[in-house]
């Protein structure tokens, strides 16, 4: 994250990252219920980097086929 921020300024991340991040939050509330704090936020973590890697994926398809 701090890379991202670095890299790209604070305004750009939120961009790219807030409906990802949303999204995952959601799904991490509603399904994961491991009783473990580590657990959910490892799960958490992993949701939110894929859910992010489809929507980069989706975005970089989208936009090369126009």
């Amino acid at each position: 994250m701090y890379t991202l921020i670095k890299s790209h300024g604070i305004q750009e991340a939120l961009r790219k990252e807030t409906a990802s991040m949303v999204f995952s939050m959601a799904v991490a509330e509603l399904l994961f219920h491991f009783h473990s704090f580590t657990l959910e936020c490892v799960s958490f973590l992993a949701t939110w980097y894929c859910v992010s890697y489809a929507t980069d994926y989706f975005r970089s398809r989208v936009i090369s086929q126009r």
